[in-house]
């Protein structure tokens, strides 16, 4: 039997003592639970990037997908946007592109690196960040400039980027650094305590000009372009998303910790206890009508209850699931009689093929290799995917 290693880290959280008179509704019902950002149009359209199953929108008109067969260059998301001008922007993470939809069609728009994150400035240009080693680059509606360690760039690996009121681009970036450009130069930030060979995860701009980041197992930190502040309790927490309410109030959400919520004095922890999806969050939304939204990259997207009206969690897919997982000699696929299965892999290529006759259908995986796959659904109107380890 192949097998596969696998490493555990245990993280101790000192845990606040505050109260919660709200909890969070979990919504799975996605191609992909890997969600991996969420962002909104000005009539609260939600838009949900999945890492294996392309983007999902709803609307008054229910949940939809769009993917390789109606759109998509590529069914692997790193980040969406939405613009000024509602159109919709996704990035892709195994390949370097971006779509762009304007309600009726989408346009390709290569890129010099994969897209772990995206921002327009306030001059329109529009900025993109490297998982993969790309550094960050600006484009200007037909070129791209890159910034890379080879011409002046502090570090190649970057995470998230945000823009002040004064147009300052902040890069959240490997070697433990926060970085800023100012249009002409890009100075680097050290936030105390966070080792070199660290990275700072995410960033974000808040009203008063404060810029906050998150580090991987270090936790939260608050900057004026002097002095630093830093938040004890929540060390251990890989911070992947921060986020502001109408009030003020800060959200953030980590791998290892779930969601955190800071009004200025008191903090408030939530965690699958409360609710959500699991306690890996990768990214947080804050929609146009103030709902809270938090994604998991392992088990869909979370609403913080009372933020809006109640949706069927598992509206319309009754019944998808792939067990065990992971595995290495067969599968068990439960769906739907009739439903077409495709196995896919990283690359997009689909390996095997089948049409379930029965409620659950047991499929030899043997010889595919090691990796991670999706498992992709095709029933009568829907597509739903889920993902899959092979030892």
């Amino acid at each position: 039997m192949r097998t596969l290693l696998r490493a555990l880290a245990v993280v101790v959280i000192l845990l606040p003592a505050t109260l919660k008179s709200q909890v969070w509704t979990t919504y799975q019902n996605f191609p992909s639970n890997n969600i991996f950002g969420v962002d909104f149009q000005s009539d609260n359209t939600k838009w949900y990037a999945t890492r294996f199953g392309g983007v999902t929108r709803y609307d008054n008109n229910g949940w939809f997908t769009y993917d390789t067969t109606n759109g998509l260059a590529h069914y692997y998301l790193e980040s969406v946007m939405v613009d000024d001008s509602d159109n919709v922007y996704v990035g892709y993470g195994l390949i370097n592109g971006i779509s762009k939809f304007d309600g009726s069609t989408w346009t390709y728009i290569p890129t010099p690196s994969d897209v772990y994150d995206m921002t327009i400035d306030s001059t329109g240009n529009l900025w993109i960040t490297s998982f993969y080693y790309g550094g960050v680059s600006v484009y200007n509606g037909s070129t791209w400039t890159t910034y890379t360690t080879a011409n002046g760039f502090p570090n190649d690996i970057c995470y998230g980027v945000a823009v002040d009121s004064l147009n300052n681009k902040w890069f959240a970036c490997g070697g433990g650094l926060l970085v800023k450009y100012d249009g002409t130069t890009f100075t680097s930030y050290n936030p105390p305590g966070v080792p070199a060979n660290s990275i700072v995860s995410s960033v974000a701009v808040d009203d008063s000009g404060f810029v906050w980041a998150g580090a991987y197992g270090e936790g939260l930190f608050k900057f004026d372009g002097t002095n630093w502040t830093t938040f004890p309790n929540t060390m251990g927490c890989y911070v992947m998303g921060i986020v502001f309410d109408a009030p003020g109030k800060l959200f953030f959400g980590g791998l290892y910790c779930g969601v955190y919520r800071f009004d200025g004095v008191n903090w408030t922890l939530y965690t699958s206890l409360d609710g959500l999806g699991d306690n890996h969050m990768q990214n947080m939304g804050i929609s146009p009508t103030g709902e809270v939204w938090a994604c998991s990259k392992y088990a869909g997207a979370s609403i913080l209850s009372g933020t809006m009206m109640e949706i069927s969690p598992t509206e319309p897919l009754n019944t998808f699931s792939v067990y065990p997982n992971p595995a290495d000699e067969s599968v068990t696929v439960q769906c739907d009689p009739g439903s077409t299965v495709n196995i896919v892999d990283v690359l997009g290529r689909t390996v095997m093929c089948y049409v379930a006759a029965s409620n659950e259908s047991i499929i030899d995986i043997s010889a595919l290799p090691q990796g991670i796959y999706s498992v992709n659904l095709q029933s009568e109107n829907h597509q739903y995917s889920r993902q899959l380890v092979v030892e």
